[in-house]
């Protein structure tokens, strides 16, 4: 596939892991990708990718602790992540069908927490620095028609902190499709 480009609009479906659980422990359905792949080498793919993922976890009757008191309601948390990341895959075959990939990504991530009990809103909006790796693989059927793609990533963006989040780490799955 060398000197391809393709681009992949995916659907995205993350698992919060770390001190994120703490926060939202519930896996997000809401998340969708955009990714943009130059095909430099015959095993090697170089890309962009943007990525908006939406977390939800309304908890029932949980004390919510304040600097000099608490405050027990029902408690909506909400996380809303953006990263933008560069990334590169290593393709174990030159051709074929199923092309299986593995790389590493590095980007930027921006982090909207939203914590509400009662008539209290805490929120802050973090940036960091992401970096993780995924492994997965590109199909390709007929040469002229699209590309599917599958992949599972791990993030880590160590300064998106809040509250008792001390990062935001997620494990991800993408589907998508391609041209």
């Amino acid at each position: 596939m060398q000197g391809r480009v393709a681009g992949f609009v995916g659907w995205d479906l993350n698992v919060p892991v770390g001190s994120m659980r703490d926060f939202t422990e519930n896996v997000s359905p809401l998340g969708i990708e955009l990714q943009f792949r130059g095909f430099v080498l015959p095993n090697l793919s170089l890309g962009l990718s943007g990525e908006f993922v939406t977390f939800l976890d309304d908890r029932p009757r949980t004390v919510y602790q304040l600097e000099n008191a608490a405050v027990r309601a029902t408690t909506y948390n909400h996380i809303q992540t953006t990263s933008l990341r560069a990334m590169a895959h290593y393709y174990f075959l030159e051709s074929g069908t199923v092309l299986p990939y593995v790389g590493p990504n590095i980007g930027i991530n921006w982090s909207g927490f939203d914590a509400q009990a009662a008539d209290l809103v805490f929120s802050d909006t973090p940036f960091s620095i992401t970096f993780g790796g995924e492994l997965g693989a590109v199909f390709s059927f007929d040469s002229t028609g699209p590309l599917f793609v599958a992949n599972v990533r791990y993030s880590f963006a160590p300064a998106a902190e809040f509250r008792d989040v001390s990062d935001v780490q997620t494990v991800g799955l993408m589907l998508g499709v391609g041209i």
